[in-house]
């Protein structure tokens, strides 16, 4: 892609990064890139190219940057084309039904993540107060302990200190 021609047509449009980022739907630092000279992949750089009311083959172009630009629609504030347009495809019912199966794994995997969030929940809640449980465990054992050496100590004749 031609980044003279891109950076031509952004300023014609008066287009920030974020406001092209915003139009086209690639991410801002995907723009940065492709006017830093590397190329987008195909459907980028369609996407940016319909953003900008051009053609790919149009920002591709490397001869005269002042050619107009070779679109049969202008942008628009959703930077979409016109219903009419000849390439542009329709919704057939293969499409609605994948949409409808992807909406569904979609809502699967929110239900997997908020079941997973739970039980993960419960098990540092279990770890907690498994934690607890054994600290007042070693507390009573320690005070046990204690407790004996100190009446063996108090009581010389008894116990394993013997004098």
């Amino acid at each position: 892609m031609n980044p003279a021609r891109l950076k031509k047509r952004m300023r014609e449009l008066g287009w920030s990064y974020t406001r092209f980022a915003d139009e086209s739907g690639v991410s801002e630092s995907t723009i940065k890139r492709v006017l830093g000279g590397s190329e987008p992949n195909a459907s980028t750089a369609e996407l940016m190219a319909r953003a900008l009311g051009s053609t790919v083959e149009w920002l591709n172009a490397e001869d005269d940057p002042d050619e107009p630009v070779m679109s049969s629609y202008s942008p628009s504030s959703t930077a979409e084309p016109p219903k009419n347009e000849p390439n542009e495809p329709t919704d057939t019912e293969d499409d609605k039904a994948m949409i409808a199966a992807l909406q569904h794994v979609i809502n699967n995997y929110k239900e997997r993540i908020i079941d997973l969030k739970e039980a993960h929940a419960d098990r540092v809640n279990s770890l907690t107060r498994d934690k607890l449980v054994l600290s007042i465990a070693c507390g009573v054992l320690v005070a046990f302990l204690l407790a004996f050496f100190a009446y063996d100590i108090l009581n010389p004749t008894v116990g394993w200190f013997q004098y």
